[in-house]
């Protein structure tokens, strides 16, 4: 196990004492799915901050409501309210947070003498999006090919390669840098080749 895979399986244990106390404080009213809509919501100011330069700022609420994505799904299975809908909504979200904080980056190069370079994080937002489109495709074509596979096996058929949702903390925590524009290339060119690679793998198993 690397340091990656040990640094989550910590959070998430730390996750899952939290979902334990957050269900006994609230009496089982906070669900799963609020809990993503806050996470998804506070994600607007983390943009403004990040147009704004305030980075520092960006990445704290970031650490605070970047690991709620956790949290939703440590509270899903404690309630036993894991479902489908839940799984759709989650994983949407994460889009809609990629998107928000990738605005946020055009906005802040715009400010700051780099307005011919709002294009990178906005393409980096619109590749990371059509990654997982393809896997979501692809597990489709998955099920429909091999019935009777396990859920749970099908949505690890495909992996997002490069550009996974962890991509998002490095993409922020790298932005105390001030290098967004660096960081931005670093992730489209990341994103791009991952694209291809997913594709083939797509193609490889579903012909």
């Amino acid at each position: 196990m690397n340091i990656l895979d040990t640094t989550r399986a910590k959070v998430r244990s730390f996750m899952r004492m939290l979902a334990k106390g957050l269900h006994k404080v609230s009496g089982g009213k906070v669900t799963p799915n609020i809990v993503t809509l806050v996470s998804v919501l506070a994600y607007i100011p983390i943009a403004y901050y990040i147009a704004k330069g305030e980075f520092v700022l960006a990445v704290g609420l970031h650490v605070v409501f970047g690991s709620m994505d956790m949290l939703d799904g440590e509270l899903a299975r404690l309630t036993k309210k894991a479902n489908q809908y839940g799984a759709l909504w989650d994983a949407s979200s994460d889009r809609i947070k990629i998107g928000l904080v990738m605005a946020g980056a055009a906005q802040y190069m715009a400010l700051n003498g780099q307005a011919e370079y709002v294009y990178v994080p906005v393409m980096a937002a619109v590749v990371a999006a059509t990654v997982a489109y393809v896997k979501a495709k692809g597990e489709v074509g998955v099920a429909l090919k091999e019935k009777g596979m396990d859920h749970h096996k099908i949505n690890h058929v495909f992996k997002e390669g490069l550009i996974p949702y962890d991509l998002l903390n490095i993409y922020i925590i790298a932005m105390i840098t001030g290098e967004v524009l660096a960081v931005s290339w670093a992730i489209l060119i990341l994103g791009v080749v991952t694209y291809v690679w997913l594709l083939s793998k797509v193609n490889a198993r579903i012909n």
